[in-house]
């Protein structure tokens, strides 16, 4: 990755590029053949200004492209053994516009934005040696999509605000959607603040979801609906001293429509399901100790159910995290340690039940802001610390239920910024 800031213009460049080598015999290939390949990778230039206008107003363009790629190939046994590919290439156009103006108590930020796929190309075809009828596809989906928003930050009376948003979007072979969203902060004092946020948003299918079709496999589905979030948090925080502060979170979440694949007896295709509710509570915590060490701590419970009345699978009932930072080396360097802990699940595979332990996962990060130079960061992480054993649920287009993630890794990153 590459940015330059010029004044009140900004430049950024990411380029990425990975090969790896599953062994979990994605598409029910065969497990553990070094042929079974995935290469995915892309680049996005990206193009910003901020401008003021006035002394209470400015405004924020902000233009992008970007280029995405994703080949694989996959081994099968049959008679001969043959191959399948995909190659996908992706291509957008993407951009933002807005105007962010202050007028006495009301703060107001009114815009659009847009993305335009140049293409969206998805082929799948199969080896000379592939068993006869063997039907691969060739598609090019291209979707537009604009959006105008609005939103209005109101301090109407000392200690109160009321901010108040609006999107109207409009996609191809989509519907236009409304998403509105409110909240209202009350701080009662310095040390109390309440917060009642609501709002509405939603996700479009992709055109893998709504387009892919592969004879009696995969199946298009060209009148899939976005699927939509209804969300309700009551928040109240308190600033017990300078170095603490608490925060509680109740939360109600409902998403209708949700898009999942079924099988429908004459191939798998993403349909818009049913609704699922997600009810909990949040406590955190966060602490800095007069040894500049930051700590944070956060416990969560929830309860998902879905339109059968029955648990939503794969769900957590609980989830726990610890997180500590502190200089080191006289403050040459800083160290950073995790905890993620999360409850059982249980989840169908297959039409069978399975379930999962809960787990408990540590990891490890040592900066140097500043090594032999200034602008030169050296980091080093340790992800899962302690190499424990860990499975995460499959797909049911995977053979086994159960997907073993990796153990110790030990990742080093170098960055320069000039």
């Amino acid at each position: 990755m590459m940015r330059v800031d010029h004044g009140e213009w900004n430049f950024k460049l990411i380029n990425h590029e990975r090969t790896i080598n599953p062994s979990s015999a994605l598409y029910f290939s065969v497990f553990d053949d070094p042929s079974l390949k995935l290469n995915d990778g892309g680049t996005q230039l990206t193009m910003a200004v901020q401008h003021p206008l006035t002394d209470t107003s400015s405004m924020y363009a902000r233009l992008a492209y970007t280029d995405w790629h994703y080949r694989a190939t996959y081994p099968y046994l049959g008679a001969p053994y043959y191959q399948n590919y995909d190659d996908v290439r992706s291509q957008m156009l993407d951009g933002e516009f807005h105007i962010d103006h202050q007028q006495g108590s009301n703060h107001l930020v009114a815009g659009l934005d847009f993305s335009q796929d140049l293409m969206a190309r998805q082929q799948n075809f199969y080896s000379s040696t592939a068993p006869l009828g063997s039907v691969g596809t060739d598609i090019n989906p291209l979707i537009k999509h604009s959006g105008l928003f609005m939103q209005d930050e109101w301090l109407f009376n000392p200690g109160w605000l009321l901010s108040l948003g609006l999107r109207l979007d409009s996609e191809t072979n989509s519907n236009s959607t409304t998403s509105p969203r409110l909240g209202l902060i009350w701080q009662a004092n310095p040390a109390w603040t309440a917060k009642l946020l609501t709002g509405r948003a939603y996700r479009s299918p992709n055109a893998y979801e709504s387009g892919f079709s592969q004879g009696t496999l995969y199946l298009s589905n060209p009148n899939l609906q976005p699927e939509k979030i209804r969300t309700t948090e009551g928040v109240l925080e308190w600033l017990q001293n300078a170095q603490t502060r608490w925060v509680l979170s109740l939360f109600d979440n409902k998403l209708d429509q949700l898009i999942e694949q079924v099988d429908t007896g004459a191939g798998l295709q993403y349909q818009n399901g049913n609704w699922v509710k997600v009810q909990g509570a949040e406590l955190g915590v966060e602490k800095t100790t007069s040894t500049s060490m930051k700590l944070q701590s956060s416990i969560a419970y929830n309860h998902a159910q879905n339109g059968l009345g029955t648990s939503q699978g794969n769900s957590p009932n609980w989830i726990g995290k610890l997180s500590a930072s502190a200089p080191v080396f006289d403050h040459a360097a800083y160290l950073a340690g995790e905890i993620q802990a999360i409850g059982n699940r249980t989840f169908d595979w297959n039409a069978a039940p399975y379930s999962v332990g809960s787990e408990v996962l540590a990891n490890a990060t040592l900066t140097f802001p500043n090594v032999l130079t200034k602008g030169l960061q050296f980091q080093l992480r340790v992800t899962n610390l302690f190499d424990r054993d860990v499975q995460v649920p499959a797909s049911n287009e995977m053979p086994t239920p159960f997907i073993p993630q990796n153990g110790r890794d030990l990742m080093a990153k170098l960055d320069y910024a000039f």
